[in-house]
């Protein structure tokens, strides 16, 4: 089999962006020649490895089947070819997709640490709800990623990472603030704010009260839990559901407070998330090690 390094990187590209002039853009590489590379691809697999949707071409069955794997040999070929110049170095560019609680709360003081370790690794940190997290990781478009909520796709495994709790909150001045518990019958009282649909703290919410989930008048869903934060801090009416992460500082500034519901925790993990059909980089393996202790 004569494939070369060449074509499966304009493949790559062609699958992150759907587009093969971007893809040829990427690798300054002329249009047609990209073209040309990825006909000569098919030809050698005696397979088509893209539908055509409009002017977008999308992966088909083989081709996604394919892109972890070509995209598994270009790390591994970058890596053997730095090494041979710095060959006691950990370098490279890596991109993280995180929960917007990990994002924003959990991961800025580990990438400190991270890259006082290994100071010639760069990040990309994209702060996503935990669907998005799991498509960018299938698609390519993050090496790694970690996510507050529980994902089923084939191919992926979630190790578990962290402890968190959810928490209901709400302003001081709210009607339930000066009540030590509370029960699901009062919660549907109120109004609620939450978070999107696709969050992996609404789902958690959801299952674990799926009553209250199910009656609540949710009257501004935003897909920020800071934002969420804020709101609460100016509205003494609305409930919300954040992370302890998320509130730690406004709880103990008695900015906000949280209520305790009878008979219920809202006890969650964070995970990390394995493609097992894509090998990490040297970079990513580092990475993984060193926040999973």
């Amino acid at each position: 089999m004569k494939i070369t390094l060449r074509q499966l990187q304009i493949f790559v590209e062609i699958a992150k962006s759907g587009n093969v002039s971007q893809a040829a853009d990427a690798v300054a590489i002329s249009q047609s020649a990209a073209s040309m590379s990825l006909a000569q691809l098919e030809s050698l697999l005696d397979q088509t490895l893209f539908s055509r949707e409009g002017k977008r071409l999308v992966l088909n069955d083989v081709g996604r089947a394919w892109l972890p794997k070509a995209d598994a040999l270009l790390q591994q070929a970058q890596s053997l070819e730095k090494s041979v110049h710095q060959p006691d170095s950990v370098f490279g560019h890596l991109r993280i997709a995180a929960s917007t609680t990990i994002a924003d709360y959990v991961l800025p003081s580990l990438m400190n640490d991270f890259q006082q370790q290994y100071p010639d690794v760069s990040i990309d940190l994209m702060s996503e709800n935990t669907g998005a997290c799991v498509e960018d990781l299938l698609a390519l478009k993050a090496d790694v990623a970690l996510v507050e909520g529980l994902v089923t796709h084939k191919g992926i495994k979630l190790i578990p990472w962290q402890d968190d709790e959810l928490m209901v909150c709400c302003h001081p001045g709210h009607p339930l603030g000066k009540r030590k518990t509370v029960n699901e019958k009062e919660l549907v009282k109120y109004p609620w704010v939450s978070r999107e649909n696709n969050s992996g703290t609404r789902r958690m919410f959801e299952t674990v009260l799926p009553d209250v989930a199910q009656s609540r008048d949710v009257i501004l869903t935003m897909n920020s839990s800071s934002a969420i934060k804020n709101y609460l801090q100016h509205n003494q009416k609305s409930l919300a559901c954040l992370s302890e992460q998320v509130v730690a500082q406004e709880l103990n500034a008695k900015q906000l407070i949280s209520l305790k519901i009878k008979d219920h925790t809202l006890q969650r993990q964070f995970y990390w998330v394995d493609y097992q059909a894509k090998m990490l980089s040297t970079a990513g393996q580092c990475f993984k090690d060193f926040i999973m202790g």
